[in-house]
């Protein structure tokens, strides 16, 4: 069965980049995405019209949604029981060092800036893989 990922990016062409990226290097990770805040929360909590949605084993966050921050959705998930144990990874442009120390509060598994080329995202989807399958403290 293979590894669900959430991805949480209003931007569809990050979310094409991570799936092409993965299928470089993984057949057994499906991505998942949704576009803002209120989508995220919908499918992890299985609403319409995101029913038959499974949890994922992993969420990648962006920062900058509308509407709703990405931190403001992480601190939800950190609180909602059912949510609070799946990793979340904030995946985002921007390298502030706030947004790394808050995301560290809220309790982010770890904190990722997007990278420049396909290359890149070949290597993160490779970390991707390594941490569902051996499930690595951290990527």
């Amino acid at each position: 069965m293979p590894y669900q990922v959430l991805m949480v990016e209003d931007n569809p062409h990050e979310v094409e980049l991570l799936r092409e990226a993965l299928g470089v290097v993984a057949d057994d990770i499906v991505v998942r995405s949704v576009q803002n805040a209120r989508e995220a929360l919908a499918y992890l909590g299985q609403a319409p019209p995101f029913e038959q949605a499974g949890k994922p084993a992993l969420i990648l966050l962006d920062l900058m949604l509308p509407g709703m921050s990405g931190l403001q959705v992480l601190g939800i998930i950190r609180t909602t029981p059912g949510w609070s144990s799946i990793p979340a990874v904030i995946f985002t442009a921007v390298d502030r060092e706030g947004d790394r120390i808050e995301s560290r509060r809220l309790g982010a598994t770890t904190y990722k800036v997007k990278p420049q080329t396909f290359d890149g995202y070949v290597s993160f989807a490779r970390s991707v893989g390594y941490f569902l399958r051996n499930g690595a403290a951290t990527m």
